[in-house]
């Protein structure tokens, strides 16, 4: 099963903190897991972080080279070290044909493409599920940013 966590910049530091997600009508904040400790509760003031909410991205359950991926990361696919496509991981009806009279697909995250040569390739045919790439051998991937 997939922990479900979350990810935002704290408006303060700017610096990225990971956890359960917050969201009242005016503010966005992320608790750091581990917030209680023997049935005790710790103070909140040391593990809320106020998070900016366009930064906000949820886990995907994914992991690449020990780290975790997030919703809105960016994806290098490269091939003999080269990159070869380029994608942010997004959530969403994905895997859906156009050529059928009902729906084909699913809900959940996939790649979308980053750049205009990798927007050519899927147009022309090429797969958009993250575990495709991660699990052929022939590729390697790596989160290189947000």
């Amino acid at each position: 099963m997939r922990e479900i966590l979350f990810r935002g910049k704290n408006t303060d530091s700017g610096e990225w903190v990971e956890g359960y997600l917050v969201q009242t009508q005016s503010h966005t904040y992320i608790i750091q897991p581990g917030w209680y400790k023997d049935d005790l509760f710790v103070s909140l003031y040391n593990i809320i972080d106020e998070v900016d909410p366009e930064t906000v991205g949820q886990f995907t359950g994914l992991i690449i080279k020990e780290k975790r991926c997030f919703e809105h990361d960016i994806i290098s696919v490269q091939l003999n070290g080269e990159e070869v496509y380029r994608f942010s991981i997004a959530f969403g009806n994905c895997g859906g044909a156009s050529n059928v009279k009902h729906a084909v697909g699913y809900m959940g995250f996939y790649f979308e493409p980053a750049n205009n040569e990798t927007r050519r390739c899927v147009k022309a045919g090429l797969r958009c599920d993250p575990v495709y790439f991660i699990n052929d051998y022939s590729y390697e991937c790596k989160v290189i940013g947000n």
